[in-house]
């Protein structure tokens, strides 16, 4: 039963599973390119009303006290 549904919808499972994996790879490539402090968005920054979330000044080492400026 299973096999034949299968048999019937192979291209439709592949495609989906294609699109799936794509998915999975942008929000990783995301996700990375977050962590490294790189630009998400694509824009041009310096006329970018959000510029100051995005990329706010980081802060200084043992600004609060700890070590990692928290």
């Amino acid at each position: 039963m299973i096999t034949a549904w299968l048999q019937n919808n192979i291209g439709t499972v592949a495609i989906a599973l294609c699109v799936a994996a794509l998915f999975c790879i942008a929000v990783v490539k995301m996700i990375k390119d977050k962590k490294s402090g790189k630009n998400t968005c694509g824009g041009c920054c310096g006329s970018c009303p959000s510029a100051g979330i995005c990329h706010g000044e980081k802060k200084k080492e043992g600004e609060f006290g700890d070590k990692d400026g928290t």
